[in-house]
């Protein structure tokens, strides 16, 4: 059985197996958008969104330097 937590805006903050004991915790940016998730075992999945809505797996579209100075 899988249990979730959300947040007072409805936002998926948590799930929780109960069966194998896994979790998973949510994270959202400042727009709301879901941005990442950090499972029990310690290992994270993150998402980068550009100001058109693209999603990134990495900081650095395409592995390109976002800014050079």
């Amino acid at each position: 059985m899988t249990s979730h937590i959300l947040g007072g805006d409805l936002r998926l903050l948590r799930t929780f197996d109960t069966i194998n004991g896994r979790s998973v915790r949510y994270d959202y940016d400042i727009f709301g958008s879901l941005s990442g998730a950090m499972y029990g075992d310690g290992s994270s999945q993150w998402h980068n969104i550009d100001l058109m809505g693209n999603v990134y797996d990495s900081p650095r579209p395409y592995g390109q330097e976002l800014w050079s100075w």
